[in-house]
């Protein structure tokens, strides 16, 4: 790229803006002419328009183009200058990339561990009642564990132990488990220390 650069900056910009200038032209003479096609009048004359608007910006970039010329000669000029310079100075490509690396390598690391942790972690049954470290107090435990005042059971029904009208929008029918299953972070670090 900086080779790229430093030889073709210019042909690269004047030559853009050649092709946008030109782009721009045909596009707004052609919407303004090529009208035969639409059907009613209306769309004949917002085309027109249309066209009209475009040939008028693109007059008017080229007009920018023009009165700005020296200062893009000037930008072409400071691109050749920083691709000499990155030639010159080859190390400035590591600059970035070592650091980089060497995070990639601190995220993967602690990916890793995690990984391992979680590998030798065992499942454990925890009460909801006395397992959960005090957020719950022993008053409410139990009322937690089933809210059934307008649960509906089916004697017949293949499983007559749960509710027939359990669900998200029946907020008096709602039961939860009396236990729940997770992973032993305690004794995944303690087997890990010893």
């Amino acid at each position: 790229y900086p080779l790229c650069a430093l030889a073709v900056s210019a042909v690269l910009v004047w030559g853009s803006i050649f092709l946008s200038t030109v782009g721009g032209l045909f596009l707004g003479i052609s919407l303004y002419r090529n009208v035969s096609h639409a059907s009613d009048q209306t769309t004949r004359t917002a085309q027109q328009v249309l066209g009209g608007v475009v040939f008028f910006m693109t007059v008017l970039f080229a007009a920018v183009v023009f009165f700005l010329r020296t200062r893009i000669k000037i930008a072409c000029e400071i691109v050749k200058s920083s691709s000499r310079a990155i030639l010159d100075l080859k190390s400035l490509f590591c600059v970035p990339f070592c650091p980089l690396i060497l995070g990639i390598g601190f995220a993967g690391l602690w990916i890793v561990a995690s990984l391992y942790m979680l590998s030798i972690a065992d499942f454990k049954e925890y009460n909801v009642d006395g397992d959960l470290g005090g957020m719950v107090e022993k008053t409410l435990a139990g009322t937690l564990t089933s809210f059934d005042s307008e649960c509906v059971y089916d004697k017949n029904s293949e499983h007559p132990e749960i509710p027939t009208n359990m669900g998200p929008d029946n907020y008096g029918c709602l039961s939860f488990p009396e236990t729940y299953e997770g992973l032993d972070f305690a004794g995944a670090l303690v087997s890990t220390s010893a």
